[in-house]
């Protein structure tokens, strides 16, 4: 069950039951009613391997949001970077590009069989 709410000026939050019964709510900022329902129905449906960075330091509401966006997407690998705030890849583009190579390689020649051919 989910519904979607106005708070502020014009800005809308979208509140859910998680399947294990808790709720949940998911803040947008300022967005049309129709866009909002248009993400509700959408984010559980991406598939594609998602990577998810997100600083300790940030507001408290991006890290709620990257928390419920990483328990909801199917394959979201999230990751919390320790003592970086609102913009992880300037402040540890190292760090950040590190993380990005790994993801990739993860799944680098996925589609391809045993003789490397792709599928």
């Amino acid at each position: 069950m989910a519904s979607i709410s106005t708070y502020g000026k014009g800005c809308r939050r979208i509140h859910f039951t998680r399947a294990d019964g808790t709720r949940q709510t998911v803040y947008l900022g300022k967005m049309s009613d129709k866009g909002a329902r248009s993400i509700l129905f959408r984010i559980e449906a991406i598939a594609a391997p998602s990577l998810l960075i997100v600083g300790s330091e940030d507001f408290s509401a991006i890290i709620e949001r990257h928390e419920t966006l990483s328990e909801t997407m199917p394959n979201a690998f999230a990751v919390l970077l320790d003592g970086v705030a609102h913009l992880p890849s300037i402040e540890r583009p190292d760090l950040v590009n590190s993380l990005l190579l790994q993801f990739l390689d993860a799944f680098d020649g996925e589609d391809e069989d045993e003789d490397g051919d792709e599928d």
